[in-house]
């Protein structure tokens, strides 16, 4: 059975972590992951749901969607967080070791809502999945 491993930025969902290693990551909207690199681990993201916001190589920003993949190289220091509501990554990567890990900032959680902006947000999503039929 898996169990998801909660974090401050949602939580992930190991899939395997042999010689080469899957997890889906869901992002809480507004939420980061702390800055962090890795001496050993090469990771490939793919955007399943959502808008992330990722910011690597020394400052660059790049805004990833559905569909999109990136390469994150061992030793590229990175962060990101999930914008325009939740998101979920897919990262395939080689071996998943938690020693591996360097963190010079922590994860942040999103500020708490305010009454007003839940339900903002709920009938702004609501709109927008009744125009779509979905």
């Amino acid at each position: 059975m898996t169990v998801s491993v909660l974090k401050t930025w949602g939580y992930e969902i190991p899939v395997c972590n042999g010689p080469y290693a899957a997890k889906f990551l869901y992002v809480k909207r507004d939420c980061y992951c702390s800055d962090h690199r890795h001496a050993k681990k090469d990771e490939t993201f793919l955007i399943i749901r959502g808008t992330i916001r990722l910011l690597w190589k020394n400052g660059a920003v790049k805004y990833l969607h559905v569909g999109d993949v990136v390469h994150i190289p061992p030793r590229v220091w990175h962060k990101f967080m999930a914008v325009k509501g939740d998101s979920i990554i897919l990262e395939v990567s080689t071996h998943d070791d938690s020693n591996d890990t360097e963190r010079r900032s922590p994860s942040i959680a999103a500020p708490p809502e305010t009454v007003c902006e839940f339900l903002r947000r709920e009938r702004f999503d609501g709109d927008a999945a009744a125009a779509t039929g979905n």
